[in-house]
Parts: C-alpha cells; structure tokens; sequence
C-alpha cells in the first residue's frame, strides 16, 4: 500500500510515485468517446493526464460500501457517527449494521490534512 501523505506527514490524496519508485512508462491510457464511463477499485494506482482543453473537464465521483465496512474518518460523506439515520438512508443494497467489519488490511488514515476540508483535487495541486 502506498502512503498519499507528503515529506511533512500532511494527508494531499495522491502518491507520490518517484519516492515510491513506481514506473508510469508502462501505464495504459483509457480514452472513450463522450459519456464513457471507468470504474476501478480505489486502491488501484490510477491518474489522469492533463485536462489539454480550453474548457474545463466534467467529473463525477461515486464511492459505494459494504454497510458493515464504516468509514474510518467524516470525509464528506454520509457519516455514521454524524447522522446515522441518514447514513442508513443511503444504504442502496444490504441491511444497516452498527457492527463495523473488522478486517485485516492495511490502512494509512487520510490525517492530518494541511487545510480544512476541500475537494480531493484541491488537495491535490502542486
């Protein structure tokens, strides 16, 4: 697992693949007409090149979860330890749990973050 924390420990959401010796020649370009859609597994080294255009780049992000898998941290998202009925309003698919899913996987956790919450772009810049 690779750690999207900088040299000062901040969380920023991206790798840095240099210190991690990753090698992006080998890397694969996805390119679909307009309204394509990609889905692949966050833990998956993943990126995109620089939006070349004159007017910005539409994105949209959906984040799906076991409801016994909790999140660890208040990223945003429907929380439940903020609103738990409305945690268990977004349950598409599954039964509501108040026993989290425990299992042995590595995990760094996204903190400390340098500035209060923003987009995962705006975290990224630089």
């Amino acid at each position: 697992m690779y750690s999207h924390h900088n040299k000062e420990n901040y969380f920023v959401g991206k790798i840095d693949t240099k210190k991690n010796k990753i090698g992006t020649n080998n890397s694969v370009s996805i390119t679909g007409t307009a309204g394509t859609v990609v889905f692949f597994h966050c833990r998956s080294v993943h990126g995109s090149g620089h939006n070349l255009m004159d007017n910005s780049r539409p994105l949209i992000l959906f984040g799906y979860r076991a409801c016994d898998a909790w999140p660890l941290i208040n990223d945003g998202n429907p929380h439940p330890e903020v609103d738990l009925d409305n945690y268990d309003k977004n349950i598409i698919v599954g039964n509501k749990s108040i026993k989290p899913r425990l299992t042995k996987v590595p995990t760094i956790i996204p903190l400390p973050k340098k500035k209060h919450y923003v987009s995962i772009y705006e975290l990224q810049k630089n």
